[in-house]
């Protein structure tokens, strides 16, 4: 009984301790490239496609229908950039 009571209050503490070590640090400050006044019209913007969700879930439900193992859609081709 008493090694497991030792056992909960360790993990207990531990569990405690742990969220400070993974904290981050505040100093203060701003980060370094608010200072450096960069023209925000100078920063390309690129105007992507509207996507097709209807599209999406049908390719899903394909899938589901194969039942065959594919990879997971993670990205889509929208745009070429150089």
């Amino acid at each position: 009984m008493k090694k497991t009571i030792a056992t909960i209050t360790l993990l207990c503490i531990f569990c405690l301790a742990n969220q400070y070590v993974l904290c981050q640090i505040n100093e203060g400050g701003n980060p370094v490239s608010f200072s450096l006044n960069i023209d925000k019209r100078a920063i390309p913007v690129i105007e992507m496609p509207p996507v097709n969700v209807e599209e999406l879930l049908q390719e899903d439900e394909e899938v589901k229908k194969d039942n065959t193992p594919r990879p997971f859609r993670f990205e889509c081709n929208h745009a070429h950039i150089n």
